[in-house]
Parts: C-alpha cells; sequence; structure tokens
C-alpha cells in the first residue's frame, strides 16, 4: 500500500484510489513520456474492468528514425495518424472504438484528424481523451451502446 499523489489516501498499487476515484501505478513504475503513462493507467484500468473485452495498443512508430527505418515500418504499413488504441467490439452500431491520447495541451496532428474523420466514415467510434476519467467515460458509454462519440 501507498499514499496516492493526489489525495493521500491509501491505495494499492494497480487500483482505483477510493478517495479520488483515479487509477494508481506504483511509484516505481517508471514512464518515460505522459501520454505512455496514460496509456498505460487506461489499458490496465480497462482491463480490470473489462476482462473478457479485447484493447490493443497500435505500435505506429512514435519517435524518430532514419531512413531505412522509417521505409520498413511503412513497408510493413505503419499509417500517419492512426488512433493509439483499439476496443473492436461492435456495440452501439460501430465497429469499434479508436482513442487517441493526448496529454497536456496536445491536439490531434493533421494526419491524426484525418484519420479519425476517415474512421468515422467507416463506421467506427472514434474519442480523444486526455485523462483517465474520460477514457473511462469514453469506454463506458461506448460499451453500454451510447458510441462513445462526442
Amino acid at each position: 500500500m501507498e499514499r496516492c499523489l493526489e489525495c493521500g489516501c491509501w491505495v494499492k498499487s494497480g487500483s482505483v484510489c477510493p478517495g479520488c476515484g483515479k487509477f494508481y501505478i506504483s511509484s516505481g513504475t517508471v514512464v518515460k513520456y505522459a501520454e505512455d503513462k496514460l496509456q498505460v493507467q487506461c489499458v490496465q484500468w480497462f482491463r480490470m474492468q473489462h476482462p473478457q473485452k479485447i484493447i490493443l495498443h497500435i505500435p505506429n512508430g512514435r519517435g524518430r528514425f532514419n531512413i531505412k527505418q522509417a521505409t520498413r515500418l511503412k513497408r510493413l504499413g505503419v499509417l500517419s495518424g492512426i488512433p493509439d488504441l483499439y476496443i473492436p467490439e461492435p456495440f452501439g452500431g460501430f465497429h469499434g472504438l479508436f482513442i487517441e491520447l493526448k496529454a497536456g495541451r496536445n491536439k490531434p496532428t493533421d494526419a491524426q484528424q484525418a484519420m479519425i474523420d476517415a474512421l468515422r466514415g467507416r463506421g467506427y467510434a472514434v474519442r480523444v481523451c486526455y485523462a483517465l476519467n474520460e477514457f473511462m467515460e469514453a469506454v463506458n458509454g461506448y460499451l453500454k451502446g451510447e458510441g462513445g462519440l462526442r
């Protein structure tokens, strides 16, 4: 048990804090990027709450690559703008839910927005989430048949 960094309650690593309702990861977990930290929280929460459902990360080559690496990734099918997470569970008339995670004041890039529009046009629900609680609302709404679109 450790102290929650948000409200000070005692909380077990990998669980939701009873005081503030935020998902807690042990202070021993080191995550380099803010979006990565958010993604870890989201995936852990989803897998705890919906163990029979599938969530997956689309490793789309985040980072800098030399020309040889970039060419290889493109040939392997990497597409610019694909959202970070995909839940391949059809609900509410949608084929599945894609979620793009953003940290801080980041906004979807032009390529990401174009892909979001293309996926919506093909019958997928898509959300951009900036925090765990937004992710939880999007997933729970989607799985209740509300589509997760806003």
